[in-house]
């Protein structure tokens, strides 16, 4: 795993640079046999902070870290976007 930062960046500009990133990832055809998509592939959890949400740093990768889970979970190579703070977990 891995962390990209992008300070400064909204939402919808990060979206679209993590999903760059996956995109370029899966564009290079690397084979990996095991994947299901049979070639080497990412998946990414996407979280931002703000003035109207605010996050501490451990909040927002620990945001993050939740929307990775998520995404590995719906089959990989895909993007989930936490839109608002995580909820404690029970």
């Amino acid at each position: 795993e891995f962390v990209l930062l992008l300070p400064e960046q909204d939402l919808a500009g990060a979206s679209i640079a993590v999903e760059r990133v996956r995109a370029a990832v899966q564009a290079r055809a690397l084979v990996h046999p095991q994947s299901e998509h049979g070639v080497v592939t990412i998946s990414g959890g996407l979280a931002s902070s703000s003035s109207i949400v605010p996050l501490t740093a451990e909040g927002l990768l620990h945001a993050a870290d939740l929307a990775l889970f998520e995404s590995k979970a719906v089959g990989r190579n895909t993007l989930t976007v936490v839109s608002e703070a995580p909820r404690a977990l029970t």
